[in-house]
């Protein structure tokens, strides 16, 4: 995988990121079991029940 999960906001960014781009949060899990893309956080029902914005999330990281 290319990705690790911020464990701050839960979202999914390069491996190359020191820090979260969304959160600043320099804390990360490279164990992510599954992703969440929301494209339109205002329509989305998902996006209301998890409370979160536009953007690619794990769904479970340790």
């Amino acid at each position: 995988m290319m990705f690790k999960a911020c464990k701050q906001c839960g979202r999914l960014v390069p491996k190359t990121e020191e820090r979260c781009p969304y959160c600043g949060s320099k804390e990360f899990s490279e164990k992510v079991a599954g992703a969440i893309f929301i494209l339109d956080a205002q329509h989305s029902i998902i996006a209301k029940i998890l409370n979160k914005e536009e953007g690619i999330f794990a769904l479970k990281r340790e």
